[in-house]
């Protein structure tokens, strides 16, 4: 079935997981673009990566570029995004034949795919430009099948390291240096007694550093890239991020002491101790799994009292569901919903709920509030939702951006409120990390902190 252009639906295990169309509709329905979206048509590269911020319309970008060149497209992108191309490619290619596949049947069936003369790869980077199995499968597709056109979208190309920005320019044929020069121009040697470690300039101490090294990193990147800033391109009202210190209930405080006690692996104790932060303990920690008293639930239930509409991020998903129940307990008669990675499929009809309340035209609910997993950051949005607060906050900088981006819409530009939930020291060591552009490492914080 793999194989078949014509095939409509791959439907494995009773789940439906990947599309592969042709559609034989002539309707083809063609939007307005913003000026950023105007001038990518005259880029005449073929192999190109859209580097632009969460929502500015990377979708309908990807899709103009194809839509000039292509006669047939593989388009790869999350599970939670394929409903999302299926109706894209509907509305703007109703002729040209199409296969949609999420990362994980793409890595399954790549050496089994036949030729498509354009690849389209949303969410780029964090499948893709690793040096993980599906990157791999990847690579060997591309030298399989040599298509003539390859665009990619993403809002964050630079991770944790610059190695995503050298295996994305090789996708796109950019490839001035070797992998050792690549090494040392970006990356400087570290010692953890007698270990080498190569680490990121972009970690370095030294402020001077890291300056240059984001200006080079930059004109890199622009070689393979069109690079858009949502501030580039819009005036974009002031976003807020108000910082709430959540003291620990002594039913934390009681389990994190003991957590230290039983843990001597630093960066472990870490990871767990942001559990207990956010009301609860993994069993592999002290041997039982804990739903732990958290004053952030209690914050989070007032805020609801003062807004009808809400989206409340959570990067743990026992926090996610204790924030829903809490929520439907306390709102009977409002919708209630949340997305993770159970439903993410459903993400974007269930955002458009939520988001019809905001806006005043749902014609049953008046109040909406929305629990999201910022491990499914795309895909949908909220962007007449103005209030959005972080319960737990993401390891990955890539979350983060992409969470905001649910938010913070290009075609509804207004002042939000990201209510940051500080719940003890890791919590502010995550937040800092993010604020400075970067995932939060617990290894790198057990070898520079000691939390008691």
């Amino acid at each position: 079935m793999v194989n078949l252009i014509g095939t409509t639906l791959l439907i494995v295990g009773g789940s439906f997981v990947v599309i592969a169309v042709k559609n034989h509709s002539n309707k083809m329905t063609n939007l307005p673009l913003w000026k950023h979206q105007k001038n990518i048509l005259n880029d005449d590269r073929n192999f190109l990566l859209l580097s632009w911020s969460c929502g500015t319309g990377k979708t309908l970008g990807l899709t103009e570029l194809v839509k000039s060149r292509a006669f047939s497209v593989l388009i790869l992108c999350p599970k939670a995004l394929v409903k999302k191309w299926e109706k894209e490619m509907e509305r703007s290619l109703p002729n040209t034949p199409y296969k949609i596949l999420s990362p994980y049947w793409f890595k399954k069936y790549h050496k089994e795919l036949e030729y498509y003369d354009s690849l389209l790869i949303d969410e780029a980077d964090a499948p893709y430009f690793g040096t993980n199995q599906t990157s791999k499968a990847l690579f060997s597709y591309l030298k399989r099948t040599n298509p003539s056109y390859v665009f990619m979208g993403t809002a964050t190309p630079y991770r944790s390291t610059p190695m995503n920005l050298y295996n994305a320019g090789k996708i796109c044929q950019y490839c001035p240096m070797s992998y050792p020069d690549f090494r040392a121009k970006f990356f400087f040697q570290e010692y953890f007694g007698a270990q080498p470690v190569w680490t990121p300039k972009m970690k370095h101490k030294d402020p001077a550093v890291k300056a240059e090294t984001q200006q080079e990193l930059n004109e890199y990147l622009r070689n393979f890239s069109d690079i858009i800033r949502m501030e580039d391109c819009f005036d974009v009202p002031k976003q807020l991020y108000p910082e709430e210190h959540i003291a620990m209930t002594p039913a934390q405080e009681k389990v994190l002491k003991k957590l230290d006690e039983y843990t001597e692996n630093r960066s472990a104790f870490f990871r767990y101790a942001n559990e207990i932060e956010n009301g609860w303990l993994d069993e592999k920690a002290l041997g039982d799994h804990m739903d732990i008293d958290s004053i952030k639930e209690e914050w989070i239930i007032d805020a609801s009292e003062k807004h009808d509409t809400m989206v409340v991020f959570s990067m743990y998903r026992n926090q996610q569901r204790r924030l829903y129940e809490a929520l439907k307990k306390k709102h009977k008669k409002a919708y209630v919903a949340i997305i993770n990675g159970d439903n993410s499929s459903d993400a974007p009809e269930i955002s458009a709920i939520v988001d019809s309340v905001a806006e005043g035209t749902h014609p049953k609910y008046t109040q909406a509030y929305l629990v999201a997993s910022t491990g499914v950051s795309s895909g949908w949005e909220c962007k007449y939702v103005s209030f959005a607060p972080f319960a737990s906050l993401p390891w990955s900088y890539q979350q983060w951006e992409q969470s905001i981006g649910r938010v913070l819409r290009s075609d509804n530009l207004k002042e939000n409120i990201y209510s940051i939930l500080i719940g003890g020291r890791i919590d502010a060591r995550i937040w800092q990390s993010l604020q400075d552009g970067s995932d939060y490492d617990p290894v790198k914080h057990a070898k520079e902190d000691v939390i008691l």
